[in-house]
């Protein structure tokens, strides 16, 4: 047997917050006998491993540390349900699937986490199948209800079990806007006053207690991420005051607005390496846009659109080279693993279908109206030419 079987079952336990007492008390055992296996002098019987196992939440192979494949395993599966999830597809179709290792891997927080939002984005999902029965209106909002609750379920334990910091933020931020759009607005800003505010949060304790070019590289991630959060709170703004619309002077206001929020991003990356901000880039340039055409200043929507693809596709590209080096004299020390930038041939796919880029329902018709101009067709072969070119390009990863 393998004579590490202690060790795992001291670390198993501890990593639980567990004493060997309660594991005792579990088995039907005495508390001496599991003293005994961590500290080398004997062994379980082999008719108790399931047993541990199961008290662990781990399959018999990880009890004896041979989890090298069901660490790859997991990896796989994540890395296949975090490509579906940014580009929407499938979810009726990972569903069993992320059921099915959520059972086989009971304490994998992270397939649990993409459990839950797999269950909340399939609720409602119908998807019919020859042969079978047609729900019901009264049975589909049944079976809404069930899985949105489920969903919450499982991010609530998550949210209250983890002891991993990520995982934690990652299960708040699907429970607050689940709560927030869901109406239960009070639990959701429970959960939200829980985390730090910006003049506390862990990038500004780590800037306060760092020197030297570490103090540099964290100042300069911290100015990006900013610039990039900032220039997008802008124009969602402008979209909750519909008045920035009327009129000559508001219109144009809300044009300088973007233009500013546009210049901010060049504030800090002012050598025109934008990074992850090329993204953040095109969306803004898409968006103003929309805001030209609504006061007949064609040519410069169509400059926008092009400018828009040129960001969307620098995005693209950098997002295949593995690893992004900042070269502006404000953020010139930070690196960034391209292997976690969000949606990026989404991006460029999705990008004529997403003008007029964050607008509201009575602006709705513009996309109808600018597709009677003939540049719309003419800039539509441009895109084509760009993704099919870019999606040509061998990635050197």
């Amino acid at each position: 047997m393998n004579v590490n079987l202690g060790d795992k079952i001291r670390e198993l336990r501890r990593r639980d917050g567990r004493t060997q007492e309660h594991l005792a008390d579990a088995l039907g055992i005495s508390s001496q006998a599991v003293s005994r296996w961590e500290s080398g002098g004997g062994y379980p019987d082999i008719e108790a491993l399931p047993a541990i196992a199961n008290y662990f939440g781990v399959s018999i192979d990880e009890l004896f540390g041979y989890d090298n494949d069901r660490e790859e395993r997991i990896r796989a599966l994540l890395a296949e349900v975090d490509d579906k999830f940014l580009r929407h597809l499938q979810l009726h179709e990972m569903l069993p699937r992320l059921r099915e290792a959520a059972a086989e891997f009971p304490t994998c927080e992270p397939i649990r986490l993409r459990l839950a939002r797999a269950i909340y984005q399939s609720a409602g999902l119908y998807v019919y199948k020859p042969g079978e029965d047609i729900p019901s209106e009264a049975e589909l909002l049944e079976s809404t209800a069930s899985m949105k609750s489920e969903a919450v379920n499982l991010l609530e334990t998550l949210y209250a079990d983890t002891r991993d910091g990520e995982i934690r933020r990652k299960a708040a931020e699907q429970l607050v806007y689940i709560y927030g759009y869901g109406g239960n607005t009070a639990r959701a800003l429970e959960i939200a006053e829980q985390f730090e505010p910006l003049e506390t949060c862990r990038e500004q304790m780590l800037i306060a207690t760092s020197q030297g070019e570490e103090k540099e590289r964290l100042i300069g991630g911290v100015l990006l991420r900013l610039a990039g959060w900032v220039s997008s709170l802008i124009p969602r703004q402008l979209i909750l005051r519909p008045s920035n619309f009327e009129g000559e002077g508001d219109s144009l206001l809300a044009i300088q607005k973007v233009l500013g929020a546009i210049d901010f991003l060049k504030l800090i990356c002012d050598d025109d390496n934008f990074g992850y901000q090329h993204a953040n880039l095109g969306d803004l340039y898409e968006w103003l846009s929309h805001l030209y055409w609504r006061r007949g200043d064609k040519d410069a929507a169509f400059d926008c659109l092009d400018k828009a693809l040129h960001h969307i596709t620098e995005f693209v590209k950098l997002g295949r080279t593995g690893e992004h080096r900042y070269t502006a004299p404000l953020c010139d020390l930070v690196t960034e693993n391209t292997d976690t930038w969000d949606a990026m041939d989404a991006a460029l796919d999705a990008l004529p279908g997403g003008w007029p880029m964050w607008t509201s329902p009575p602006y709705a018709d513009a996309l109808g109206e600018i597709s009677q101009d003939p540049r719309w067709e003419e800039w539509l072969a441009r895109w084509r030419a760009t993704r099919d070119e870019v999606k040509a390009q061998k990635s050197p990863k």
